[in-house]
């Protein structure tokens, strides 16, 4: 037996391909995610035009707006059903966001502080001159200003789905610094969500959502790593912040700051110790007769393996490698399917004659380039950041102009934006118009100036 674990595990390293470095591997398995996640997202936005266009096989509009709840003696929840996309499903989004962005700021690209700073300063650009270009056409007092924030976001998994497609033409370094972009990017999104569109709070329920913090924060204070118990905590938090005026899917967010991002044992440890423990049970199986006693110390043995197992990843490790094919697969497309279709031959002229539209238009289209390209190079420049390995200029322009795919947390945030229905279908076109001329151009600024 000691033979054959040996030569399968000799099989199994030879396996592993070589660009799985430790340094590069949580980003590897973050894109191949992502970018998979991008092409069905593609995918369910065709399926939402059509169906908004075609009313099959029943209308786009009453079909998402159908009430559904339930009622526990005097305790009642009642809402649309896009609403319980929006407000429930989409807080396993953020919590992915979350887990992503501590993972990387613990161990991953953005531990690096040259690294980091470099697609902070190109998400901080991405967000600041799209909503200045969004104000020039929504001043302050107008209909439309309350929506400034909307040209601010990057799809992270549409863009990288643009990138996948377009295989061994990207570089890795690109790859990698539109993730850490994005990873700040939607974390700037998650702040101002929380700040400027949030309702009027609820006082008695934001100190039932701060004592559940309190106890999340109780939790990682005690190493406590049964994730259940986060979950029993965060649930609630979740409709006290439903109640309280704030945006609940920042729930998401507060559940992943808490959960514990170190491991119980290192690798090098659980190498050594699974050694052991593989060679003791090796021992056992050449004897044929066992006894009482040692087949209880056989299963002690498997015990304490699948202990080890559990304990060299950590709570957030294993959370996210849940979590990521569920919200990949699942969370984004329902929400791009709830959200995206708009009726074409109403909204296409309103590109050119609704300022709302034209801001976020313009706002992503040319804010998003502009922005990440010159407040990078401004940081390049001073020496305050550095560009991956494999990257250069030509590939900093590309990921300004990728920037502009703004889909998902976009239209999310248009969804609180706004209740005038003409503005939120005006939003809506008018990214899904943005989101694609970007990834046209941005697609073909690669192929031209980067070679195979």
């Amino acid at each position: 037996m000691s033979s054959t674990i040996d030569h399968q595990q000799v099989n199994i390293v030879e396996t592993v391909p070589k660009s799985t470095k430790k340094v590069d591997r949580p980003f590897q398995k973050f894109i191949k995610n992502e970018a998979s996640s991008g092409v069905i997202l593609i995918g369910a936005l065709g399926m939402a035009l059509i169906w908004a266009n075609t009313d099959f096989p029943t209308n786009y509009e009453e079909f998402w707006h159908y009430k559904l709840g339930f009622s526990l003696n005097q305790f009642e929840m009642e809402n649309t059903l896009v609403h319980w996309i929006d407000d429930l499903l989409m807080m396993f989004f953020f919590l992915l966001v979350g887990l992503e962005i501590k993972r990387e700021l613990l161990f991953g690209n953005l531990s690096n502080r040259k690294r980091a700073l470099l697609p902070l300063f190109a998400a901080f650009g991405g967000m600041v001159v799209p909503a200045l270009i969004y104000i020039m056409f929504n001043p302050p007092g107008s209909p439309g200003f309350r929506g400034w924030g909307i040209p601010m976001a990057t799809d992270i998994a549409f863009a990288l789905g643009v990138l996948y497609i377009l295989g061994n033409r990207v570089p890795t370094g690109l790859r990698i610094f539109m993730a850490s972009y994005a990873i700040f990017d939607d974390l700037g999104a998650v702040i101002i969500i929380a700040i400027f569109y949030t309702t009027d709070l609820n006082l008695l329920f934001l100190f039932y959502a701060i004592i559940f913090v309190g106890i999340l924060a109780l939790l990682n204070r005690f190493h406590v790593t049964k994730l259940k118990y986060y979950f029993m905590a965060g649930m609630p938090l979740w409709y006290a912040l439903l109640n309280s005026g704030i945006h609940p899917t920042l729930a998401g967010v507060i559940i992943a700051a808490f959960i514990p991002g170190r491991q119980k044992i290192d690798f090098e440890q659980f190498s050594e110790l699974t050694h052991d423990l593989i060679h003791r049970m090796d021992v056992f199986t050449k004897d044929q007769h066992v006894s009482h006693k040692e087949m209880k110390i056989y299963a002690n043995t498997l015990h304490t393996l699948k202990v080890a197992c559990d304990e060299v990843l950590s709570p957030l490790q294993r959370l996210e490698h849940q979590l990521s094919p569920l919200v990949t697969f699942a969370v984004i497309p329902i929400f791009v399917l709830a959200n995206a279709g708009v009726k074409i031959e109403s909204s296409i002229g309103e590109i050119f004659l609704d300022f709302v539209a034209l801001g976020i238009f313009f706002g992503l289209v040319v804010g998003k380039p502009i922005g990440i390209y010159a407040i990078s190079k401004l940081a390049l420049n001073k020496g305050w950041g550095e560009l991956p390995a494999g990257m250069n200029l030509g590939h900093l322009k590309a990921a300004g102009i990728i920037g502009g795919i703004g889909f998902t947390m976009s239209t999310f945030i248009a969804t609180l934006s706004f209740t005038e229905h003409y503005l939120i279908e005006a939003s809506r076109m008018s990214i899904v118009l943005a989101s694609l001329i970007s990834a046209v151009i941005g697609a073909l600024y690669i192929i031209k100036r980067t070679k195979r």
